[in-house]
C-alpha cells in the first residue's frame, strides 16, 4: 500500500494442493482477506478510500483464473477460493500482477533460491531494508496515467 509492502507470510496451507496453480489461488485468496481488513483500516484513518491495492503473483494459470473468471473442471477443488478473490479483484479492491519468480521475493517461502545474492535481495525487500519492488508494464502505466491526470488537473 503506498508502494510499500504489507503483508508477507510462509506457512503451510491447511489443506493439499494437487498443482501450483491451486496452490496460488488459494494464497492470493487468504492474501484478499487480509486486504479487506487493512484496507478498511487505512482508509479510516486516512479519511479517504485506498485505490486499487497490486497484489503480485507468479502463476499465469492462477492469475489468468482469478483475473478472467473462467471456470474449468481443474478449479472444482478451489472455486470458493477463486471466486473470492474474483470477487475482490471486481470490486476495485486490488489487482493481480504477474512478477517473474526472480524477482518475486515471496518465493523465499516456497522455492529454492538460485543463489546467495538472489537470497540475500529478497530478504532484503520483505524486511524492509531495499523496499524495491518489481515494476511490472502493468505499474508503470497506472503510474503513467496518474502522473498524466496530476499533471492535467
Amino acid at each position: 500500500m503506498n508502494g510499500a509492502a504489507i503483508f508477507h507470510v510462509a506457512r503451510r496451507q491447511t489443506t493439499v494442493s494437487n498443482q501450483s496453480t491451486e496452490a496460488e489461488v488459494k494464497a492470493v485468496a487468504q492474501t484478499a482477506e487480509v486486504l479487506q481488513a487493512v484496507v478498511q483500516l487505512w482508509s479510516e484513518i486516512a479519511g479517504a478510500r485506498h485505490p486499487c491495492v497490486r497484489t503480485m503473483i507468479d502463476n499465469k494459470g492462477a492469475m489468468t483464473q482469478c483475473a478472467s473468471g473462467t471456470d474449468s473442471v481443474a478449479s472444482a477443488p478451489y472455486l470458493r477460493s477463486k471466486r473470492y478473490t474474483e470477487s475482490k479483484i471486481y470490486s476495485g479492491l486490488m489487482f493481480l500482477d504477474l512478477v517473474p519468480g526472480g524477482d518475486n521475493p515471496s518465493d523465499l517461502g516456497t522455492k529454492q533460491v538460485r543463489s546467495t545474492a538472489e537470497f540475500k535481495r529478497k530478504v532484503n525487500v520483505l524486511s524492509g531494508q531495499e523496499p524495491h519492488l518489481y515494476m511490472s508494464a502493468a505499474v508503470l502505466k497506472t503510474r503513467g496515467a496518474a502522473a498524466a491526470r496530476a499533471k492535467s488537473g
